[in-house]
C-alpha cells in the first residue's frame, strides 16, 4: 500500500513517520477507540498537536468540539459521560483536528442507533469536504454509501469486483454480485413486503477472483 507515492510501513513498536499522520482513522466503536481514562479535550488536543508537527495551521479544542456539534465546555468530561453518537463526534473531531489529507472511516456509524446514523454520516461528509480531505468510507449499509460516496467500490473476498461513480454503479451495475446486493435493498411499497433473498452463487463469484499470495 502506498500513500503519496511512498510505502505505508507496518506500525510495529515505533511510531510511524510524521508524513503518515496525514492518514487518520475513525473506528467503528467509539467506546473502545477513545481512551476512557483521558478527558475528551486532551484527546482532541492530540490531533491538533499532530497537525502542528506537520506544520499545519493551528486550531483549538473548543473550535473542533463546536464543529462537531458539541459545546466547548464538555472538553473536561470523560468518554463514559457521553452517548454513542456524541462519542463518535468526538472521535471525528480528534481525527480531523490532525488535518489529514485522507480519512479512513471503518463502519463509523454501524454501532449507532438509527436516529443518530444519518446525522453523523452527514456531519462526516460535510466536514471532510470543508477540510479538503479525501475519505475512504467502509460500510455494509448501501443507503449510506449511496448518499455519501462519489465513487463506490464493491468488494468480495478482499478484491474489488466493480467500481465507478456511485450514480452510474447504482443505475447500471455490471457484476452479478453488485446486481444482487442492490436487488436486496428494501423499497417501501405500502404492502409491507420484504424482497426475496438474492440468489448469488458464492463459488461462481470466487471463481472470478484470481488467487492472492499471502
Amino acid at each position: 500500500m502506498r500513500f503519496r507515492d511512498a510505502p505505508v510501513t507496518p506500525l510495529g513498536i515505533r511510531r510511524r513517520s510524521t508524513a503518515l499522520t496525514g492518514i487518520q482513522m475513525v473506528f467503528q466503536d467509539p467506546a473502545t477507540s477513545l481512551n476512557p481514562r483521558r478527558r475528551v479535550g486532551d484527546q482532541v488536543a492530540d490531533g491538533i498537536a499532530t497537525a502542528r508537527a506537520r506544520g499545519a495551521a493551528g486550531s483549538t479544542v473548543e473550535e473542533w468540539l463546536e464543529r462537531v456539534g458539541l459545546p466547548a465546555e464538555v472538553r473536561t468530561r470523560f468518554p463514559h459521560q457521553f452517548s454513542g453518537g456524541q462519542k463518535q463526534r468526538i472521535a471525528i473531531a480528534r481525527a480531523l483536528a490532525a488535518r489529514p489529507s485522507l480519512l479512513v472511516a471503518d463502519e463509523p456509524i454501524s454501532a449507532l442507533d438509527a436516529s443518530t446514523q444519518t446525522s453523523v454520516a452527514g456531519l462526516m461528509r460535510d466536514l471532510v469536504a470543508e477540510s479538503g480531505a479525501g475519505m475512504l468510507f467502509i460500510s455494509h449499509d448501501l443507503a449510506v454509501v449511496r448518499r455519501i460516496a462519489d465513487r463506490t467500490f464493491v468488494m468480495f473476498g478482499g478484491r474489488v469486483l466493480e467500481s465507478g461513480p456511485t450514480d452510474r454503479l447504482w443505475a447500471a451495475p455490471q457484476h452479478p454480485y453488485t446486481q444482487a446486493l442492490l436487488a436486496a435493498i428494501p423499497e417501501p411499497d405500502g404492502a409491507g413486503r420484504i424482497p426475496a433473498a438474492p440468489s448469488v452463487d458464492d463459488r461462481a463469484v470466487w471463481a472470478e477472483i484470481p488467487p492472492v499470495a499471502y
